[in-house]
């Protein structure tokens, strides 16, 4: 009897049924995985804001103010010096004398944002 070379339609359809039970797990995995990684990306980038805004007053004696263009990403992107791209946030920053504050908030949910003020400190919604 000559030797078979190839697979079976019952292999075939056990590979099929491992990789279907594999992606039920991995797909959810991923899908919840990605919100959190928006939102970390998201701090990292209002950290940078918050360190350019602090380098900025050691040089110019004041915080981007509204009037030189800090309320878009755009006018933060140019008189901050970064270069942040992010279409799941906009973001706006607001000074006066005495601080600043940045807000990040969601395009998709607006009740949802991320705040970072001339502390360190990110505070969520």
């Amino acid at each position: 009897m000559p030797a078979r070379k190839g697979f079976t339609l019952v292999e075939m359809l056990v590979v099929l049924i491992i990789l279907g039970i594999l992606a039920s797990i991995a797909i959810p995995s991923f899908l919840a995985y990605m919100p959190q990684s928006v939102v970390k990306a998201t701090q990292n980038n209002l950290i940078a804001i918050y360190d350019a805004e602090k380098y900025h007053y050691l040089n110019n004696g004041n915080y981007c103010l509204n009037i030189n263009g800090c309320d878009n990403l755009t006018n933060i992107n140019t008189n901050l010096s970064l270069n942040i791209i992010d279409s799941y946030f906009t973001y706006a920053c607001t000074n006066d004398p005495s601080g600043f504050s940045c807000k990040a908030t969601s395009t998709s949910n607006a009740s949802y944002y991320l705040i970072v003020t001339n502390t360190p400190i990110i505070l969520p919604n």
